[in-house]
Parts: C-alpha cells; structure tokens; sequence
C-alpha cells in the first residue's frame, strides 16, 4: 500500500515510514503541519494517511485531510490514556485508530482493515487495536446509556467493536433494515448523526465495556 504520514514531531512518522518501507509498503511523504499535508495530497494518491499526534489539536489535521479526501482512509495513533485526543480523531472522521506504543503488526493491520472498510463501503465502525481498545476502556467515563434497550445495546456494542450491518443482523437473528432502525434510534438517544460520532459518543460516556480480545473477536 501507498501511505503519507504526518507527525507533529517527525522523529515517530520517520521510525514509522522506515518500519512500514521494509514490509514492502511505500511511503510517499510525510510532514509536521498541516499546510505540508495539504500539499501533498493534491499531488499524489496515496491509499491511506497515518497522522501521528498527542494533542487534541491535532485532530484538526485529521479534519483537515477529511475535507480534502473524503473518501482517503486514515489511521490515528496517540498516545496511551489520551482518551479525548482518540475521541476528538474519531469525531474528526478518523477510520482506525492505534497507539504510539503499539507494534508494526499492530498497526499494519489496523490500517488494512480500515481501507478494506472503505473499499467495501461495509459501513463498518472504526479498526481498532488492541491497545487503543484496553485504553478506551481504562480512561473512560462514568458509566450512562441505561435507558437503551437489550436490542440496542448489543447492536452498539458489535457497532463500536467494527461489525458490519449485515454482521450484526446476523449475530442478532434479524434483518439489516432492523439494525438500521435500532441505529437511527441510537443517534436519537447520543444527540449525533453518524455511526463514527455515535462510537466516539459511547466511548466518552463508558456506555459499552470495551474488551480487546472480545470486539475484535466480533469484528472478525
């Protein structure tokens, strides 16, 4: 795969580039600020961009990326208990997201899957690592959502660990025009209007227990 990198700091998006360049992927570029970044994407096409940040300010170059490449897949990685700096990515149109600490493997594997949701239009919630998922789940918030129904909370908890619609009417035994209804009550009850913006949403609130081994178990 072709990737672009950006980095607030260079010296992690250069280790990275290095890391994923001897696994036969090509990094086309990488850069510190958002004017670079723009840049870089009028010229070329890459597969997907990897942005690299510890501040919740930079969720706006996840943004940013998002405006001018709607359909670009990109990957987050922050740092560990950065809770509202993995929730500002995902409200910012984020489709995976890892940690600074996790392994080549790891991360490898969440930006496969978030372009394979974005190839397959599958309507899938965010690629997750394992890491990123434990420190959701540890740096939560108070628990809430308890007026949501058993439907609901089954189908928000395979939504946030990534299944697919037609995974989770199978799961559940029901039609995909069922789920669909369970989730535009869903967005009803968080106040958003999108699947990412509902995931970020039961994150911030705790309302799903996040387990690494268990949703990824789901989402596979």
């Amino acid at each position: 795969m072709e990737l672009i990198i950006f980095d607030e700091e260079l010296l992690f998006g250069d280790a990275l580039a290095a890391l994923l360049g001897s696994r036969g992927h090509a990094v086309l570029s990488y850069a510190n600020d958002r004017v670079t970044i723009a840049a870089q994407l009028t010229v070329s096409s890459p597969d997907a961009c990897i942005v690299s940040h510890d501040a919740v300010d930079g969720s706006n170059a996840v943004g940013v990326i998002r405006s001018l490449r709607p359909d670009l897949t990109i990957v987050t990685l922050v740092a560990e208990g950065a809770l509202s700096v993995l929730l500002e990515s995902l409200k910012a149109g984020a489709d995976g997201v890892c940690l600074k600490a996790d392994g080549i493997d790891e991360i490898e594997g969440v930006v496969l899957r978030a372009i394979a949701t974005r190839v397959e239009c599958s309507g899938r919630g965010p690629a997750w690592s394992r890491a990123a998922l434990a420190s959701a789940r540890r740096n939560g918030a108070d628990r809430q959502g308890t007026a949501l129904t058993i439907k609901e909370r089954a189908v928000l908890d395979r939504l946030v660990a990534g299944a697919t619609t037609s995974r989770i009417a199978e799961d559940l035994g029901v039609g995909e025009a069922t789920i669909r209804t369970h989730l535009q009550h869903l967005f009803g009850k968080f106040g958003v209007h999108s699947r990412i913006a509902l995931v970020a949403q039961a994150i911030r609130t705790n309302t799903v227990q996040l387990d690494a081994e268990h949703d990824l178990a789901i989402a596979g």
